[in-house]
């Protein structure tokens, strides 16, 4: 929903990272950040997890981040 982290992405990417770089600092980095790396930021068994669905393949454009066909959050589609 916040138009600024598509845009730290992008500047992420332009400045050198790969879009799957990009989303590994969005996922597990952040969680890593705050300290919550056991139970956040990748998809494993026994970790809170929230998942979108999208059209297009992120790893190869960051701008498929804008392409959600649907979002699954607390184990709920909506």
């Amino acid at each position: 929903p916040h138009p600024s982290v598509l845009l730290e992405m992008r500047t992420m990417v332009e400045y050198g990272m790969k879009p799957s770089q990009v989303i590994g600092c969005a996922t597990w980095g952040a969680a890593a950040a705050l300290g919550r790396s056991a139970s956040l930021g990748s998809v494993e068994p026994g970790k809170a997890a929230d998942l979108l669905l999208l059209k297009d393949n992120p790893l190869e454009d960051v701008d498929a981040m804008t392409s959600l066909r649907q979002v699954i959050k607390n184990g709920l589609m909506l």
